[in-house]
């Protein structure tokens, strides 16, 4: 059975992961199980079980999704927990964070530079930033906004608040802050978006993002080629 640790820095971050896998994994030979994270600084790092699923005989990968519940703790999170999942049969690892706040677009190189200094000795270890944040890869899903709402169309979203998403040649260096950009897209027809929320994450259309989507999105490219490498090989 192989096994993959993924560090996620929120809660949309493990909704999203654990959907996106179970869209293309059979039931059968997939088991997840997710924690989050508290303390740190005043008091000590310990862990919460979230879910937890029993592996079979015809198991054949195990998936932690570990939720460090701040982004500026799943570098760290990976680096004190990789050898004791490491002993524990975990073969890849997996840190997913945002560049908001901490870094401009301009400084996604920086930013993983950064990161390699902290885990790039580590075996099988990817670092992938969302740029700027998860929710630029919801935007890029077309798709899912009439799942929304019927009347949530890209010809509305172009001539109300003058954004042409189909025209967008680099969507991720385009917008700065894309929860907020959601938020206002979804209140074209009165409606918000939140994080923590599984009403975007449910109306995706995950063949779309699998298939077209991340032809757009080098990060969402990049996540989907870690994991078509590790469940592949």
């Amino acid at each position: 059975m192989k096994k993959l640790a993924i560090f996620v820095e929120g809660q949309t971050e493990l909704i999203f992961i654990d959907k996106f896998l179970r869209e293309f994994i059979s039931s059968s030979k997939l088991v997840i199980e997710s924690v989050e994270a508290s303390g740190g600084r005043k008091y000590p790092r310990f862990t919460t079980l979230i879910a937890s699923e029993i592996p079979t005989p015809e198991t054949k990968y195990e998936i932690l999704i570990f939720n460090s519940c701040t982004d500026n703790r799943v570098i760290t999170d990976i680096r004190e927990r990789y050898e004791g999942l490491k002993e524990n049969g975990y073969s890849h690892f997996i840190g997913l964070r945002d560049l908001y706040r901490d870094y401009l677009y301009s400084e996604k190189d920086e930013a993983l530079e950064d990161a390699q200094l902290v885990v790039g000795h580590f075996e099988n270890t990817t670092i992938i930033y969302a740029t700027m944040e998860i929710e630029t890869w919801f935007i890029a899903e077309f798709n899912h906004y009439e799942n929304i709402n019927k009347n949530l169309t890209l010809k509305k979203i172009k001539e109300e608040l003058l954004f042409d998403l189909e025209n967008i040649t680099n969507i991720e260096r385009f917008i700065v802050e894309p929860a907020k950009k959601l938020d206002q897209i979804y209140q074209l027809v009165n409606l918000n978006y939140t994080k923590n929320s599984n009403i975007t994450i449910d109306s995706l259309d995950y063949e779309n993002l699998y298939l077209n989507t991340k032809e757009k999105v080098p990060s969402l490219k990049k996540l989907i080629i870690e994991l078509d490498n590790f469940f592949i090989e």
